[in-house]
């Protein structure tokens, strides 16, 4: 993954299924492209909606969407990308937003059943958006803002501490 500084680098990880709810990233997208915005989006995960959201993206004509399957290292996309996309429908402990706040990679995600809501209380620097709603999911893409969040959690703290030097090995 190569950076610009002119389009945003958007990854998703997970299985390309149902509950990970993927379509509504690819619906996002094509209002990205009506409204000419640069993004590049990978999607790292394999599943039974991969055919379904390749046809998508080949109908729509969404040419800065790769399918990067399953990944033995998914750590070292998401540590280049700008944000990470969280479009469940539902989600038991969202390992993976807790891995993307230790790597300090902002997260907008899905109003989902339990998971990203609660994180965001406990000081993630999450942005959510209400669950199917890919046109609310495209304004928060546009308007994303990097921002820092001072967090004065100390298990937070020390989540993000202990778990930051366990990945960092990972991005060799």
């Amino acid at each position: 993954i190569k950076k610009n500084k002119n389009q945003k680098i958007l990854i998703n990880i997970g299985s390309l299924n149902d509950q990970k709810n993927q379509i509504d990233i690819l619906k996002a997208l094509k209002i990205l492209k009506l409204k000419q915005c640069k993004y590049k989006m990978y999607f790292i995960g394999d599943g039974k909606n991969y055919y379904k959201l390749r046809n998508f993206v080949n109908i729509n004509k969404l040419e800065h969407v790769h399918f990067l399957g399953n990944q033995i290292n998914p750590y070292k996309f998401l540590n280049n990308s700008d944000i990470f996309i969280l479009s469940s429908k539902w989600e038991g402990t969202p390992n993976v937003l807790m891995e993307s706040e230790c790597l300090k990679i902002p997260i907008i995600s899905s109003d989902c059943k339990t998971g990203p809501k609660e994180l965001k209380n406990h000081g993630f620097n999450i942005e959510l958006y209400r669950s199917g709603n890919y046109d609310e999911l495209a304004n928060k893409i546009i308007n994303f803002k990097t921002k820092i969040v001072k967090n004065n959690n100390s298990a937070l703290k020390s989540f993000n501490k202990t778990n930051s030097k366990n990945l960092n090995k990972l991005f060799i």
